[in-house]
């Protein structure tokens, strides 16, 4: 008499059940594209957490508030705005680009910046200074002076070379025009007459797309500056492309910077921003509209943008309070032990995290 066979157990249930528990012990990928979920960009606010030692600014173009939905910017309002701390209320100081940059980082800006043009270039819509440079303190020269030549840093994408007032690289947008990928203008410390470290300090970010460059080796060896403004050109900035090109250079550049030892700690938080809101081209918030009158300026959507505290500890809230580029400004030196500049002394301070805000002492 044959004996029965035993029927064997089927193979695919035992192979799913160990990729999986491989998967799950080690990051083991199933396909060459598949990644874990990345984890939450922010967290709870602990009370426990040692105060920031690094800030960053990083600043897209021309887009108000009301221009950020879940289709023209995902990242900023599934992640940024649904994980960490949100300023509902941040203005510009006035339009266009150049005297936004310089606000950001002296408390006040010059007529002439109000021309929108980099250093010596001459226009005919409004007057310039002779120079068309800057003397006197700003956020630059105080870092030096305090902290040494190292403690800030500039990573401005495309430019040509260190500390450069000349526009660089041309390329043909979809339109046909021929555009410059970096502008000066958007890269304050080159109008800073008595800046001798802008030379060494203002820097080429280097590539996104293949993480190559300064500002990407600093941020792996958690070199980064006390202070470092992340400038990405016109095309990463959304001002010649489209909101989501500064969206997707957001996700890239902080889904890096949140696998850096700094982040990790905690060290590191970062400001996300804009220069100004967006305004049809010959309308009177164009040029030199005040965003910081309290009516009706304050409530139009040429003054009003998004911006964000990123942070390992910094809380998912919202700031209702009213804010500019100067209370960047208060903040940063507030944080740093630094004398305020200008208007700084007049504004909010971003509440969102009060880590930042250290109660005695430089940063």
């Amino acid at each position: 008499m044959r004996r029965k066979r035993t029927a064997r157990p089927p193979i695919i249930l035992p192979l799913v059940l160990m990729l999986l528990i491989v998967s799950a012990i080690g990051g083991w990928t199933l396909g060459a594209h598949w990644r874990p979920p990345p984890s939450a960009l922010c967290h709870t606010n602990s009370s426990t957490a040692a105060h920031p030692t690094k800030l960053m600014v990083i600043i897209g173009e021309n887009e108000s508030q009301t221009d950020v939905n879940n289709t023209t910017a995902p990242f900023e309002q599934k992640v940024l705005s649904k994980q960490c701390g949100s300023l509902r209320d941040m203005h510009a100081i006035t339009h266009g680009s150049e005297p936004n940059y310089i606000a950001m980082t002296s408390g006040a800006y010059p007529s002439w910046a109000l021309c929108d043009q980099p250093p010596n270039t001459p226009d005919a819509d409004c007057a310039q200074s002779p120079s068309s440079l800057i003397s006197g303190s700003n956020l630059f020269s105080q870092l030096a002076e305090t902290y040494g030549a190292t403690a800030w840093r500039t990573y401005a994408e495309s430019m040509p070379t260190a500390c450069s007032a000349v526009d660089g690289t041309k390329y043909k947008a979809n339109t046909g025009q021929i555009r410059y990928k970096y502008v000066a203008r958007h890269n304050p410390a080159v109008f800073y007459r008595d800046l001798p470290s802008c030379a060494t300090d203002d820097v080429p970010l280097g590539n996104p797309r293949t993480m190559s460059g300064a500002f990407y080796s600093d941020a792996r060896a958690g070199t980064l500056p006390k202070i470092s403004f992340v400038i990405p050109d016109n095309i990463d900035n959304g001002h010649d492309t489209t909101l989501t090109d500064y969206d997707n250079f957001l996700s890239r550049t902080l889904r890096f910077l949140q696998t850096t030892p700094d982040y990790r700690s905690g060290a590191l938080e970062i400001i996300v921003t804009f220069d100004e809101g967006s305004a049809p081209k010959g309308s009177h918030a164009s040029t030199g509209e005040d965003c910081l009158n309290p009516e009706p300026a304050s409530s139009a959507s040429s003054c009003l943008m998004a911006a964000w505290v990123v942070g390992r500890y910094v809380p998912n809230m919202s700031d209702p309070r009213f804010e500019s580029h100067y209370s960047v400004l208060k903040t940063i030196e507030l944080w740093a032990g630094l004398p305020l500049l200008g208007h700084a002394a007049d504004a909010n301070t971003l509440a969102i995290d009060p880590r930042l805000i250290p109660t005695t002492g430089p940063g």
